[in-house]
């Protein structure tokens, strides 16, 4: 039997795969969740193969088709935890409604689904939505790394909304915001730096209001997240893994790097031992697919996250640079801002002004939507980088003078 994760109809055929039914399932914790998924490459952005059916190989298959497989199988698992004695249909409706939680308000990426009655369908709709697989723009497979690696947010956000299913965008906003920081520390702890180590540095403090301190790394805003969330496993490893990517190369880990880890360690409580574990999972995953995997095979994970990142923002501009032109020119105020940052550095209201306002543009432009994404965030600012590199004369026709 095969499974097509590309076309309509793949959750109820992958649930049939299973080797053991859902409702008879062993629970797992978050620990064991993670180990299960961690050896696919799905906390690296990378996903080479289907957790719980590895057996399943389809060459045809991209990062983005496994990654979705294995993003429901974690949030199948997730649910499994919290309700061992569930059915099927019950963690499914609450996938679905959990993703309708985040996605409330804010006009996002979901706004552009036309739901149905039918669960299934929808939630189809909606991990294709959270992939970005109908933005025509982004090629297969170079998603991977600028969208996929903080899909595990998703997975921890799922677990606190089954516990207080409430605050579940301001919870989401705070896991967003840890990821961003400990990559820019970790990354910034690097004894040498190269000039895309220097590129994502400049490019990572643009999503910080005011300038992070390295007195602590994420002590203080791990801290208010809620508590079940603070102890959960999953959480502390992918921040052990994002460090992990950030420093990434063919060299050995320094000892900055390493005095690094070990006061992240400390903040999150894990213990040294298990950051090596996080270590050698990495290494063993890189050592069996690392010749497949452009990511490890070529080039280190910052300058492919740099290279690639810069690639799509621009063709993203690019292709629509007449409707984002369209809508730039009915806000006075965000053509003057966006003027002013090509002659000298806004400040931290201006520089919130510029977010919110190229937000509310990108949830107009469909091809924008990748930028309101979970995750997004991260990419904004190569947005308000090259828009005025790129359309340069837009801006001396419609720029507003003091």
């Amino acid at each position: 039997m095969a499974i097509n994760p590309a076309s309509s109809g793949w959750i109820n055929k992958y649930i049939s795969l299973l080797p053991i039914p859902f409702h008879e399932m062993q629970p797992l914790h978050q620990k064991e969740v993670y180990n299960v998924l961690v050896k696919t490459g799905f906390f690296y952005g990378v996903s080479s193969e289907i957790a719980l059916i590895p057996q399943f190989d389809n060459s045809i298959f991209s990062i983005d088709d496994y990654t979705k497989v294995n993003l429901f199988t974690a949030l199948l698992l997730t649910y499994k935890s919290q309700y061992p004695d569930a059915q099927i249909e019950e963690a499914l409706k609450a996938i679905e409604k959990f993703y309708s939680s985040i996605d409330k308000g804010r006009k996002g990426i979901l706004s552009l689904i036309n739901f149905s009655k039918d669960t299934v369908s929808n939630l189809e709709a909606m991990l294709s939505a959270r992939l970005q697989e109908s933005n025509p723009i982004i090629k297969k497979g170079s998603s991977s790394f600028f969208t996929l690696v903080v899909l595990s947010i998703d997975i921890i956000a799922f677990y606190g909304y089954l516990i207080r299913p409430r605050n579940n965008i301001k919870t989401y906003a705070q896991l967003e915001f840890i990821y961003n920081r400990v990559s820019y520390l970790a990354l910034d702890a690097k004894f040498n730096k190269t000039k895309h180590d220097l590129n994502m540095l400049a490019l990572f403090k643009e999503t910080f209001s005011v300038n992070p301190s390295n007195d602590f790394i994420i002590k203080k805003d791990y801290f208010e997240l809620p508590r079940p969330i603070q102890e959960n496993e999953l959480l502390k490893n992918q921040l052990i893994n994002l460090c992990l990517l950030a420093i990434h190369d063919d060299k050995e880990i320094d000892s900055s790097e390493l005095a690094f880890l070990s006061l992240l360690a400390k903040e999150l409580g894990v213990q040294e031992l298990d950051v090596s574990e996080n270590i050698n999972d990495l290494y063993s995953f890189k050592d069996s697919y690392g010749k497949k995997i452009r990511l490890f095979s070529n080039e280190n994970p910052v300058k492919h996250f740099y290279k690639e990142t810069s690639r799509a923002v621009k063709v993203l501009i690019l292709k629509n640079a007449d409707r984002i032109v369209k809508e730039l020119v009915e806000s006075k105020e965000l053509v003057q801002l966006m003027g002013q940052s090509t002659l000298r550095d806004l400040d931290d209201d201006e520089k919130k002004k510029v977010k919110e306002q190229l937000l509310d543009i990108c949830k107009t432009i469909p091809s924008l939507t990748i930028f309101i994404i979970p995750g997004g965030s991260l990419l904004l600012p190569l947005l308000i980088k090259l828009i005025p590199q790129l359309l340069p004369s837009a801006f001396n026709e419609n720029r507003i003078e003091d």
